[in-house]
């Protein structure tokens, strides 16, 4: 090719190259999938197999929450991600109050984004998944809030600061945008694997398991290489009924109460 001929890049091929070289280094590496946000510490109890599910025990975290419209599926056409965004700082002035300065307080953005009940399963009928609690939520960056009493309080009532437990989740892990059909797809294959797991076991509330998926990557980024979790709560196989009792009341990463 007259391209590989030293000299031969032309005016079209330079401005590409110099397009490419005035974006940030940041950005540029947002497209191609790194992520450089702080991300929810956890322990990895188990690593991935075939038939076999990666196995993660988290750290307690603190979490920005806001109902999910359950008529927007996972386009998002009901502003949460806005209304979150707004919240720590992303497009202006920060939409929360510290209670010290009584200033806003801009806050870094995190990885991933959850949520929680974003799609009906494929044996779930739309009625029946609109009565599911759906939620959106942003981990505020566990370096520097310790506590909900830390965050600064949000402007917009749709906006709730919690804490959640420390809890154990079998992930999978995989790649594209986030669609219905996709998400679906990865959470049924999920529930298969852990259906002859030996050591854990899905935890259910109203005979559902509570699950949700982590989106890592900006919309921008090139979609082949967006990494994406789905996750389902679990617990060890022996443990009794009284502690499945209690994770199912338990403000959790698959569904938090109020």
């Amino acid at each position: 090719s007259d391209l590989l001929r030293p000299g031969a890049v032309g005016c079209e091929q330079r401005a590409v190259v110099s397009l490419l070289l005035a974006v940030p280094a940041g950005i540029m590496g947002a497209v191609f999938g790194r992520i450089s946000e702080e991300q929810p510490a956890y322990a990895l109890m188990r690593g991935a197999a075939a038939g076999v599910s990666e196995i993660r025990k988290y750290e307690p975290m603190i979490v920005a929450t806001t109902s999910y419209d359950v008529n927007t599926g996972m386009t998002n056409s009901g502003g949460e991600f806005g209304r979150l965004a707004r919240f720590i700082g992303v497009f202006s002035t920060p939409a929360n109050e510290d209670e010290s300065s009584h200033a806003p307080t801009a806050i870094s953005m995190t990885a991933p984004v959850l949520l929680s009940n974003p799609a009906p399963r494929s044996n779930e009928d739309k009625a029946s998944h609109a009565t599911r609690e759906r939620v959106m939520m942003f981990t505020m960056p566990a370096s520097r809030f310790k506590s909900v009493d830390m965050v600064p309080k949000p402007k917009d009532a749709r906006v709730t600061i919690k804490e959640l437990p420390s809890q154990t989740m079998a992930v999978r892990t995989f790649n594209w945008s986030l669609t219905q059909s996709v998400v679906t797809e990865n959470l049924e294959a999920l529930l298969a694997d852990l259906e002859t797991d030996p050591e854990y076991t899905p935890v259910l509330r109203d005979e559902e398991p509570r699950w949700l998926v982590a989106g890592y990557n900006a919309p921008f980024t090139l979609p082949w290489l967006k990494t994406n979790d789905v996750l389902v709560e679990v617990q060890e196989r022996d443990q009794n009924s009284l502690e499945s009792v209690s994770l199912s009341s338990a403000p959790s990463l698959g569904g938090t109460s109020s």
